[in-house]
């Protein structure tokens, strides 16, 4: 819904339309049922922040700075018969409905519309393989290095791990640490052994593959693993998510 749209809806709350206005948006209502459904939902926001502001004990001592902003939004509707100026009545949560859709508009159009960056899925949970009582001072290392983002020593005390015990987790959180410093076909090739291995990590596997290949900006080979993560695996709604923006 463009953002045009919902200020119409907020002069149609305020009753700062005309009566043609009013009658071409309540027509609007009958025969556009996304546009319905919207008003709807503003509606309900917009009752829910003026119910909040009106209990507020300090409202009017904002009263007069936010008319100012709220000026620069809602433009003052001039009379058809007399040509003075309609002054809208004070409504100090116009602004923040007005504000809070503003916003959510934004964020809405940066996350459909924007270009896919693989800064925007690297953000790993919290490792810890001591709790579950592997007790090594390379993992302990390794661990420590790995949530501190401290990603090169991470990559080389996983290797080290690795050469000792040929673990598939170990290998992953290699990978992803080689990634992370750029060390692409390493990484690759770790990420290609983990899926010949059929572990309980392969879908790991192709994620985090599929987000090498998105840094290395190779979108089609990012898409080609995305589609191989199955309807089951926790990484499905985010990657097919993923997907639709590359495609």
């Amino acid at each position: 819904m463009e953002e045009q749209a919902y200020i119409l809806m907020e002069s149609y709350l305020a009753g700062d339309l005309s009566v043609d206005e009013k009658k071409d948006f309540e027509e609007r209502l009958k025969t556009d049922s996304d546009f319905k459904e919207a008003f709807e939902n503003y509606q309900n926001v917009s009752h829910q922040l003026e119910h909040k502001f009106k209990k507020h004990s300090e409202r009017e001592a904002v009263k007069k700075s936010i008319d100012r902003v709220a000026d620069s939004y809602f433009e003052k509707k001039s009379s058809n018969e007399n040509n003075q100026t309609k002054k809208s009545s004070f409504k100090p949560w116009r602004i923040g409905v007005a504000a809070m859709i503003l916003i959510l508009v934004g964020i809405y159009a940066y996350q459909e519309f924007s270009t896919p960056v693989y800064s925007d899925y690297n953000q790993y949970a919290t490792i810890s393989f001591q709790s579950r009582g592997e007790e090594n001072k390379n993992l302990k290392e390794a661990e420590e290095a790995f949530n501190s983002h401290q990603f090169a020593e991470a990559a080389s005390y996983f290797e080290t791990l690795v050469k000792e015990n040929d673990n598939i987790e170990y290998k992953l959180y290699w990978a992803i640490s080689l990634v992370e410093t750029d060390e692409f076909e390493k990484a690759d090739q770790l990420y290609l052994d983990i899926l010949k291995s059929e572990s309980v990590f392969v879908n790991e596997a192709l994620w985090f593959g599929a987000l090498s290949k998105l840094k290395q900006e190779n979108n089609k080979a990012t898409s080609q693993l995305l589609s191989q993560i199955p309807e089951e695996s926790d990484r499905y709604e985010e990657a097919q998510k993923l997907y639709k923006k590359l495609n």
